[in-house]
Protein backbone atom coordinates (compact mmCIF):
# COMPACT_ATOMS: atom_id res chain seq x y z
CA UNK A 1 0.00 0.00 0.00
CA UNK A 2 1.49 3.62 -0.74
CA UNK A 3 0.62 6.79 1.05
CA UNK A 4 -2.27 8.58 -0.44
CA UNK A 5 -0.29 12.16 -0.61
CA UNK A 6 3.12 10.69 -1.31
CA UNK A 7 3.51 7.87 -3.26
CA UNK A 8 7.21 7.56 -2.55
CA UNK A 9 6.35 7.26 0.73
CA UNK A 10 5.60 2.74 1.74
CA UNK A 11 2.45 2.73 3.67
CA UNK A 12 1.87 -0.77 5.80
CA UNK A 13 -1.03 -1.84 7.83
CA UNK A 14 -0.63 -2.89 11.31
CA UNK A 15 -3.63 -5.01 12.04
CA UNK A 16 -6.13 -2.47 9.91
CA UNK A 17 -4.13 0.51 10.95
CA UNK A 18 -2.08 2.87 8.55
CA UNK A 19 1.90 3.29 9.52
CA UNK A 20 4.23 4.71 7.12
CA UNK A 21 7.54 3.51 6.63
CA UNK A 22 9.83 6.27 6.49
CA UNK A 23 13.79 6.64 6.76
CA UNK A 24 15.90 9.39 8.42
CA UNK A 25 16.83 10.78 5.43
CA UNK A 26 13.54 10.63 3.95
CA UNK A 27 12.43 12.77 6.66
CA UNK A 28 13.64 16.15 5.67
CA UNK A 29 12.86 16.56 2.53
CA UNK A 30 9.02 15.19 3.26
CA UNK A 31 8.12 17.84 5.96
CA UNK A 32 9.60 19.97 3.68
CA UNK A 33 6.71 18.85 1.51
CA UNK A 34 4.31 19.12 4.06
CA UNK A 35 5.28 22.57 5.11
CA UNK A 36 5.18 24.03 1.76
CA UNK A 37 1.95 22.39 0.39
CA UNK A 38 -1.53 24.60 -0.41
CA UNK A 39 -3.76 22.37 1.30
CA UNK A 40 -3.88 21.32 5.31
CA UNK A 41 -2.06 18.23 5.90
CA UNK A 42 -2.10 15.88 9.06
CA UNK A 43 1.14 14.22 10.19
CA UNK A 44 -0.08 12.33 13.44
CA UNK A 45 2.14 11.04 15.81
CA UNK A 46 0.74 7.08 16.60
CA UNK A 47 0.44 6.90 20.40
CA UNK A 48 0.03 2.56 21.66
CA UNK A 49 -3.87 4.52 23.13
CA UNK A 50 -4.51 6.24 19.34
CA UNK A 51 -3.75 2.67 17.82
CA UNK A 52 -6.12 0.89 19.92
CA UNK A 53 -8.67 4.03 19.47
CA UNK A 54 -8.08 3.31 15.72
CA UNK A 55 -8.96 -0.06 15.58
CA UNK A 56 -12.84 0.10 17.80
CA UNK A 57 -13.56 3.59 15.93
CA UNK A 58 -14.19 3.88 11.99
CA UNK A 59 -14.30 7.45 11.75
CA UNK A 60 -10.99 8.13 13.18
CA UNK A 61 -9.72 5.01 11.53
CA UNK A 62 -11.02 6.62 8.48
CA UNK A 63 -8.88 10.23 9.47
CA UNK A 64 -5.42 7.87 9.76
CA UNK A 65 -6.08 6.44 6.25
CA UNK A 66 -6.32 10.48 5.19
CA UNK A 67 -3.53 11.80 6.82
CA UNK A 68 -0.27 12.77 4.82
CA UNK A 69 2.37 11.04 7.34
CA UNK A 70 1.41 8.38 9.96
CA UNK A 71 4.48 7.71 12.49
CA UNK A 72 4.40 5.54 15.64
CA UNK A 73 5.45 7.59 18.97
CA UNK A 74 5.25 4.29 21.28
CA UNK A 75 8.33 1.63 21.71
CA UNK A 76 5.23 -1.21 21.43
CA UNK A 77 3.89 -0.81 18.34
CA UNK A 78 7.32 -0.88 16.99
CA UNK A 79 7.88 -4.00 18.54
CA UNK A 80 4.49 -5.69 17.06
CA UNK A 81 5.42 -4.54 13.61
CA UNK A 82 8.49 -6.76 13.94
CA UNK A 83 7.08 -8.89 15.82
CA UNK A 84 4.32 -9.48 12.56
CA UNK A 85 7.47 -9.04 10.40
CA UNK A 86 6.71 -5.71 9.33
CA UNK A 87 9.46 -3.07 7.75
CA UNK A 88 10.84 -1.53 10.53
CA UNK A 89 10.08 2.50 10.47
CA UNK A 90 11.49 5.79 11.92
CA UNK A 91 10.05 6.46 15.99
CA UNK A 92 9.37 9.67 16.26
CA UNK A 93 9.24 12.12 19.54
CA UNK A 94 7.05 14.93 19.10
CA UNK A 95 9.45 17.38 20.13
CA UNK A 96 12.38 16.25 18.08
CA UNK A 97 9.47 16.65 14.86
CA UNK A 98 8.42 20.07 16.17
CA UNK A 99 11.87 21.03 16.31
CA UNK A 100 12.93 19.80 12.76
CA UNK A 101 9.50 21.34 11.38
CA UNK A 102 10.67 24.75 13.12
CA UNK A 103 13.97 24.20 11.06
CA UNK A 104 12.45 23.84 7.91
CA UNK A 105 9.84 27.00 8.08
CA UNK A 106 13.03 29.01 9.18
CA UNK A 107 14.72 28.82 6.33
CA UNK A 108 11.64 28.95 4.11
CA UNK A 109 10.17 31.99 6.35
CA UNK A 110 6.75 30.14 7.09
CA UNK A 111 4.35 29.67 10.01
CA UNK A 112 3.11 26.44 11.84
CA UNK A 113 0.00 26.12 14.03
CA UNK A 114 0.16 23.20 16.44
CA UNK A 115 -3.06 21.37 17.65
CA UNK A 116 -3.01 18.43 19.88
CA UNK A 117 -4.56 15.02 19.74
CA UNK A 118 -7.14 15.60 22.61
CA UNK A 119 -9.68 18.27 24.41
CA UNK A 120 -7.71 19.12 27.19
CA UNK A 121 -4.60 19.74 24.21
CA UNK A 122 -6.53 22.03 22.51
CA UNK A 123 -7.80 23.71 25.26
CA UNK A 124 -4.58 24.41 26.48
CA UNK A 125 -3.53 25.85 23.04
CA UNK A 126 -6.33 27.93 23.17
Amino acid sequence: MENPRFPFIKRVLFTRVPIDILEEDQLTELLSQVILSKHPLNVVLLRFRDYSRARRDKEFLAQLNKAALVLPFDKSILNGMRFLGLPNTLRMHSFDLLIRMLGILEEKGQSLFVVGGNYQDIQTAA
